[in-house]
């Protein structure tokens, strides 16, 4: 089975932890030895590095004394650094999430750094600004300890630390009255290029990077700025490992239109899973399958050197990335992962064979966040084909499961055939036009069924015998009963209209030359006019108006006094009018008719009218009264 490509090879993802060597085999070999000349030559290397190392101690550890009083750890907290407005320190109880062995870093830390848990880690950290310490412990996953500092300046442990205020500031989160911030950045990019500073909590939250503070002594050095120490903690860089447990596939020839998925299984948790194409039909001189490459991606500068093989320290020389597929979840840690594609996604051309892919070999790979990929493993190796691409049968053409029919048609009976049509259709394949039924679209081409008209103007098949109104089954619903009298009506629902002779008043069927009044027959009743039934005489007695019978007039009134004419009439009466005449002339009098008064007791049956007229003179009077 093949190499893995080296370092520079691409995916759809980038990936900087690929194998490197593209010639590397799937198994293992004998390490060489480093030439005598190159080994004492780095001996005397690190002779001279470790003294250098040792002057640049001493130099930073005596400037700490000389300066000690006006150091960042040194300034007094500023005014209005108040207890509310202080920082709380982050729990000094550390967990490293996986095993690894762990490096640190420091900026302006000179003391003791103690980590107590399943043993007790020691630090003596070098000081400066940064310093990547040449000290590192090994831990094991969940593994969680207690840190404290002591400063060599300072008679108690350090305060306590909390998280980077940001990316590269150390400092108070709260007020800055409790003090400026501190530019980690050197000390953060000198971690991060030489550790994955990742996987470290306290109380859940991540603990890789520590701003300290002093200890608290009572006296002028005390301040709460979270800015005088910083400390990182990264996992080193991981070396390959042997990770593989077995990996599958699904199908060994996949054909258009189907997926394929990969499967592959670690003998740890990991999180990420890779699978690597090679293609079987173009073969290093030993007999390895060459990465496959697709793209037209540029051809990398590494592609002109050569491995100790002879081969170009890049997968693809002459250009695209290698085809590597991978489990889209790269965050849980699980032991198995898989990946699901196509034959279309895969029925690429290598630009490297030069022709289309057809034969697949693939290499499961296995790493842990950034770090580096497993080694090939032959148990983690598994193959596929690509089905040649066929031309679909047509109409009436032989058919089967390798040769498939046309979009549209379906393998009956080992004939390709347009599955909706009648079996005797057996030359185009295309369905005779059956007659359009009720509702459906129609046209001179396209006819309604017997008994349905094709609506010229809406292009509708009907039945003609309808109302066009009628739009589900064209069959016409039995006329709707007029409504009677009293029953219930609507002026825009022709179903609900009023029998002959009445009309939808108000919701109601009526008669409409009828009152609004008449509910019942809706027969109108024979009018009644206008009849005066009743004249009489009224006088005021006691405060109150009197009716008199017409032989009490005369001892009853007299000249200056005023009467009231009553009139009474029928219940079609709508005014009343009043006339007194003298006709013996005595004396000038202009007979006037007034309008009578409708008296507010009166019933709906009869209605009652008045009228006052004062008598000035004496005679002989007669009174005369008129209903309209």
């Amino acid at each position: 089975f093949s190499p893995i490509g080296s370092s520079t090879t691409t995916t759809t993802e980038t990936v900087t932890t690929e194998p490197k060597s593209e010639g590397e085999e799937p198994k293992l070999k004998p390490k060489k030895r480093v030439a005598p000349a190159i080994m004492a030559a780095l001996a005397l290397f690190l002779v001279a590095g470790i003294a250098g190392a040792s002057y640049y101690v001493s130099t930073q550890l005596s400037q700490r004394t000389a300066v000690a009083p006006t150091a960042p750890e040194s300034e007094p907290f500023a005014a209005g650094c108040d207890t509310g407005v202080r920082d709380t320190p982050t729990s000094n109880s550390i967990t490293f999430s996986r095993a690894g062995t762990v490096r640190y870093f420091t900026r302006n830390t000179a003391g003791a750094i103690t980590l107590t848990g399943p043993k007790t880690v020691t630090l003596n950290p070098i000081n400066g600004n940064p310093v990547q310490q040449s000290q590192t412990f090994d831990v094991a996953a969940g593994e969680t300890y207690t840190i404290k500092v002591r400063l060599s300046n300072e008679s108690r442990d350090a305060a306590g630390w909390i998280p980077n205020k940001s990316t590269n500031i150390c400092g108070p989160t709260k007020s800055s009255a409790c003090g400026a911030d501190a530019d980690i950045s050197a000390l953060r990019n000198l971690a991060a290029a030489n550790s994955d500073i990742t996987g470290i909590t306290a109380g859940g939250a991540a603990a890789n990077i520590q701003c300290w503070g002093d200890a608290v002594l009572g006296d002028s050095t005390q301040d709460y700025d979270y800015n005088d120490f910083s400390i990182i903690f990264g996992y080193a860089a991981a070396a390959r490992q042997n990770w593989c447990s077995s990996a599958s596939i699904n199908k060994t020839t996949v054909r258009p239109g189907e997926s394929v998925t990969l499967s592959s299984t670690a003998n740890t948790q990991v999180n990420s899973f890779w699978y690597a194409a090679y293609n079987r039909e173009n073969l290093y001189p030993a007999g390895d399958p060459k990465p496959i490459c697709v793209g037209n991606d540029p051809i990398l500068p590494e592609c002109s050197q050569l491995d100790q093989n002879g081969n170009p320290r890049c997968a693809c020389p002459t250009g695209g990335h290698h085809l590597i597929l991978f489990d889209p979840n790269k965050t849980t840690m699980r032991p198995s992962g898989s990946v699901t594609t196509t034959y279309e996604a895969l029925n690429l051309f290598d630009v490297r064979a030069g022709a289309q892919i057809k034969t697949i070999q693939w290499n499961a790979y296995f790493s842990i966040g950034s770090g580096p990929w497993s080694f090939p493993e032959a148990a983690c190796v598994t193959y596929m084909s690509l089905a040649a691409q066929v031309t679909p049968r047509t109409c009436r053409q032989t058919c089967s499961a390798s040769q498939p029919c046309a979009a549209g048609l379906s393998c009956t009976g080992g004939v390709c055939r347009n599955s909706s049509c009648t079996t005797t259709d057996n030359t185009s394949c295309v369905c005779p036009t059956p007659p359009r039924t009720c509702r459906q679209t129609c046209s001179a081409s396209q006819p309604c069924a017997a008994g349905l008209t094709c609506i010229a103007d809406e292009g509708i098949c009907r039945n003609s015998t309808c109302p066009s109104t009628d739009n589900t089954s064209c069959v016409c619903p039995p006329p709707p009963t007029p409504k009677t009298c009293r029953q219930t009506c609507s002026v825009t629902d022709p179903g609900n209209d009023c029998a002959a002779g009445l009309s939808c008043v108000g919701g109601i069927c009526r008669n409409s030359s009828c009152t609004t009044t008449d509910n019942t027959s809706c027969v109108c009743p024979t009018p009644v006019a206008p009849a005066c039934t009743q004249v009489q005489v009224a006088v005021l007695r006691s405060g109150a108006w009197t009716k008199i019978p017409n032989t009490e007039i005369s001892a009853s009134v007299k000249v200056g006094d005023t009467i009231r004419l009553y009139g009474r009439g029928n219940a079609v009466s709508t005014r009343m009018r009043f006339k007194a005449v003298k006709p013996d002339g005595l004396s000038a009098f202009t007979p006037e008719w007034k309008d009578g008064v409708l008296e507010t007791s009166s019933g709906t049956v009869e209605k009652n009218y008045y009228v006052e007229l004062p008598i000035g003179a004496a005679g002989s009077y007669s009174f005369e009264a008129q209903v309209l």
